[in-house]
């Protein structure tokens, strides 16, 4: 009966590109007993079989086509492995974008001895992997800058202010870890090239040892962040499903630093009209770098004096009060920018005179439903009141009264 294989897992201590870290650690742990097996590697982790030490040497080639899209297993072509065999070399595994071959005959030659051919091989994979670095720069570049530019309109700030400025700064760290992380890889290879062709071999023997801890903290770190990253998404998506930021305005005990419903009617009597079931009606008031005062006021009530309706409908304003003016400003006009865009031919320009504030626009779309947007100083506005049934009250007298709250 064949004894059963024992397997045992380790952590690469240097990256894929590392050819010479690479060899040098497979072969001081076949020296210990740890043998690769042809799994190869997993997610970072070599799979290694339990046999008795052995004096195996590992040599890395590079492979002459990318890896498969959903793994590292694409193999070279049986003539390659044919000529390799015939050299004593047989071939284990896949790593990254390099083959690796072991050889546990004493005095076998070099897989590869003409460092030119070595060299052209490796300027082969360099090329590809500028490639991938392009790669990732115009995907990284669509999804952070210009997906977010044309879906969101430019809502860069907006973006920043309503998720969190501090995630939003995590978020564009991380991607600019995986560039950096693309051209390190870039720039060894290149390394490691020129010194092929300068000194005719490359290290066989280097000292893995002297930067694995700085490569596990490195990709421990790394890991992290990602996920963390991801479970804080996961978790501010969540809680905006389900409206967990909101507070009913029935419930809301809070005096709110611009003008509500209320106030453009005092005289009369204050009721909450929700639309479909309990939707609206609600606040949510938070807190940001960029913005240390933000209010989402999202209230459908309607003002009535005896049996008369004085004024009906839903207003619904964005307010914040940043930390600079012309954070202010770029909030404004970031409003006033996405709404424009949106609206496409249905936008109106509407004249809006509110002398006392820095700046100042109004417009409507096809149901003429009036917006306007306004910044004085630190602090920013924008509201938009939909009022039902005829007459209300006119735009002039509601935006200046929303104006007032600015000063």
């Amino acid at each position: 009966m064949p004894e059963e294989i024992r397997y045992a897992y380790r952590l690469a201590p240097c990256p894929a590109y590392d050819v010479e870290g690479t060899e040098s650690w497979l072969t001081d742990l076949a020296a210990e007993g740890l043998i690769l097996a042809p799994d190869g590697f997993f997610c970072g982790f070599g799979i290694f079989e339990r046999r008795a030490p052995q004096q195996i040497r590992y040599r890395l080639e590079a492979a002459e086509r990318a890896a498969d899209p959903l793994g590292d297993s694409t193999p070279p072509g049986d003539e390659a492995v044919a000529i390799s065999e015939s050299l004593g070399w047989r071939y284990v595994t896949r790593r990254g974008d390099f083959y690796v071959y072991a050889s546990a005959q004493p005095g076998v030659r070099e897989l590869n001895t003409d460092p030119a051919v070595q060299a052209l091989a490796l300027a082969q994979v360099t090329r590809r992997v500028r490639g991938s670095v392009i790669d990732v720069m115009v995907e990284l570049l669509i999804w952070c800058v210009l997906f977010p530019f044309f879906r969101g309109h430019g809502q860069f700030l907006i973006t920043a202010v309503s998720i969190g400025t501090w995630f939003w700064l995590w978020g564009h760290l991380l991607v600019a870890w995986f560039i950096v992380d693309a051209f390190r890889r870039a720039f060894h290879l290149r390394r490691l090239q020129k010194r092929l062709i300068r000194d005719g071999c490359i290290d066989h023997a280097k000292d893995w040892r002297a930067a694995a801890l700085r490569h596990y903290l490195y990709r421990a770190a790394k890991i992290i962040l990602v996920a963390a990253w991801i479970i804080v998404l996961l978790v501010l998506l969540n809680h905006g499903i389900l409206g967990t930021y909101e507070t009913p305005l029935a419930d809301y005990t809070g005096d709110p630093p611009f003008a509500t419903l209320a106030d453009l009617a005092p005289e009369g009597e204050h009721t909450y009209k929700p639309m479909f079931d309990n939707i609206g009606n609600t606040v949510r008031v938070w807190s940001d770098w960029l913005a240390p005062v933000n209010y989402a006021w999202d209230e459908i009530a309607a003002i009535s004096g005896g049996e008369r309706v004085i004024l009906e409908g839903g207003l619904y304003i964005d307010y914040h009060e940043t930390a600079a003016p012309w954070i202010a400003r770029v909030l404004a006009k970031e409003y006033h920018r996405t709404q424009r865009w949106d609206l496409g031919g249905h936008y109106e320009l509407l004249d809006v005179d509110l002398p006392d504030v820095d700046y100042a626009v109004a417009f409507s779309d096809s149901i003429h439903l009036p917006t306007v947007v306004m910044q004085k100083g630190k602090k920013v506005i924008h509201a938009t009141f939909h009022q039902y049934g005829d007459g209300g009250m006119p735009m002039e007298e509601w935006a200046a009264c929303l104006a007032e709250c600015l000063n």
